[in-house]
This record gives structure tokens, sequence and C-alpha cells, in this order.
């Protein structure tokens, strides 16, 4: 069976899967492929996507739960969509770990349960 044969192509049900967090690769290039100031031939595609993921922001009442814009090179906030500037904002290759324990779901710091046993602080780095 070809995957690309179901009525919801692949890329569509990664957008439709509400579990699935979906990083934004923010650049110039990418601004300029979804205002349409820009045309070649991924730019249409892209547009798309960003049109599904605008909606899906919408649809969730303006609260972003799965899009995860990070800045690369020669980009900065100016060049996150409008939607998603209250949205935390990751500098790659800078905030790497804190992206990736954001993937993952996981703290930068641990509670301690038993801070009686420790003999500085109660917050251990994990």
């Amino acid at each position: 069976m070809d995957i690309w044969d179901s009525p919801i192509s692949r890329p569509d049900g990664y957008l439709l899967d509400p579990s699935a967090l979906i990083i934004i690769a923010i650049s110039p290039n990418y601004k300029a492929d979804v205002e349409g100031a820009r045309m070649d031939t991924q730019s249409p595609h892209t547009r798309y996507i960003y049109t599904m993921m605008q909606n899906q922001f919408i649809q969730q009442g303006s609260l972003n739960f799965r899009f995860i814009p990070v800045c690369f090179l020669n980009s900065s906030q100016k060049h996150v969509p409008s939607w998603l500037q209250n949205t935390r904002v990751y500098l790659w290759p800078q905030e790497m770990e804190d992206l990736l324990l954001g993937l993952f779901r996981a703290e930068k710091y641990q509670v301690c349960l038993y801070p009686h046993l420790l003999s500085t602080t109660s917050i251990v780095p994990v």
C-alpha cells in the first residue's frame, strides 16, 4: 500500500494530528514565502502548510499548544508570523538544549521531593 494513496496526504496527516508538535523553521525566506513576496516551486506548499497551521491556531481560540517557532541564522523575532509573536521562540543553535527539552516535554530542573536530604538547595539540575 502506498502512503500517498490515502485521502489525507502525509504532511496533512501530521498537521491534523493534535498530538504532533510542529517545528516552524523561521527565516527571511520563510517570511517572504508566507507573505507572498517570493515565488518559487516551494512557495505554494509553504503557504498551504502555513494557512493550515494558522487556521488550527484560530480554531484553538488563539492558543498555541503545538507550533514551535525556531529562528535560524539571519533571522529574528521580526521574521516570526504575527500570530506566533506571543509564543516562546527558540534561537538555533544557542537554545538547542531548551528546544530539545521542550520537544521531549522534560524539565530543565527537577524539584527535589526530599529537600531536607540536600544541604544547600532543593532544585537539582537534570
